[in-house]
Order: structure tokens, then sequence, then C-alpha cells
């Protein structure tokens, strides 16, 4: 949907996606400021940013033919998994995403500040942070 069919919808008072992605980030429709809310930062702050508001930085003629994903609600966004997820799932398989695989969870450690797990499928360790790990198969996009 591109983003001057969602201003025109929210003009007409139509109804609009409960959820959507602009630029890698989800946004989800707030009736009270009648703008789209993204309300968690990347480091997991509380911090309200207002769709149209951070669109201001934009140039408008760009803006209004650019798209915007329509996050359907029985999509689900899937985070990968961290550190306290992995603690609970050892001996269960999880989906390696930079592998491209199902493997097993087996072991995990922390070294100072460095998080380490391993599989079933290999003797070596991990390092965590370098990991993509989820419950789920990830689609390709």
């Amino acid at each position: 949907m591109k983003i001057v069919d969602l201003l025109n919808k929210i003009n007409k008072n139509e109804e609009v996606p409960e959820k959507i992605k602009f630029e890698d980030t989800i946004f989800e429709y707030s009736k009270e400021n009648d703008d789209y809310v993204h309300k968690i930062d990347e480091d997991g702050w509380i911090n309200e940013t207002l769709l149209f508001k951070t669109m201001k930085t934009h140039f408008i003629s760009d803006l209004l033919e650019t798209e915007v994903e329509v996050i359907e609600e029985s999509k689900e966004i899937e985070e990968k998994l961290d550190w306290e997820e992995i603690i609970g799932n050892i001996g269960k398989p999880v989906w390696d995403n930079k592998r491209k695989k199902w493997r097993v969870l087996d072991y995990y450690c922390r070294e100072k500040d460095i998080f380490y797990v391993s599989f079933t499928d290999t003797n070596n360790r991990e390092k965590f942070d370098e990991k993509e790990l989820y419950f789920k198969e990830r689609e390709e996009k």
C-alpha cells in the first residue's frame, strides 16, 4: 500500500491497517494520535515515534509513492530468540537462519561478557550474538 493511499484512508475516516512496516520498523495505528506509532526503540526503551511526523524528513514527492507493508493480524512477527529463551530450551529444536536448517540446542555458557551456544550436530560452541535463532522456520524475503 502506498503512503498516499494510507493518508487518503485516514482523511476519509476509512478503515486502515492496524499494523504496517515502514523502513524496517513496525508501526501500530493509534486513533488517539491519528497516526501510526512505534513505541519501543532498538534498545528496548519506551520511545513513541509517530510515523507521519517521522516522514517530515523525507521529500514529499518521493514519500507519497513509497510503499508500506501491511502486517495482517494473522501474520506473526517473530523476533529472533534472546538469551533467556535459550536457557529454557536446551534439548529442543530451533531454526538457525544463517545455516537455513533446524538444529537442537545442546549447551549454553557465558564467559565474561560473551555468550555461547552449542548444538547436537557439532562439537563446537558458537557465539550467541552471531546467531539468528527462531522457534519457527523463516521465509526468504
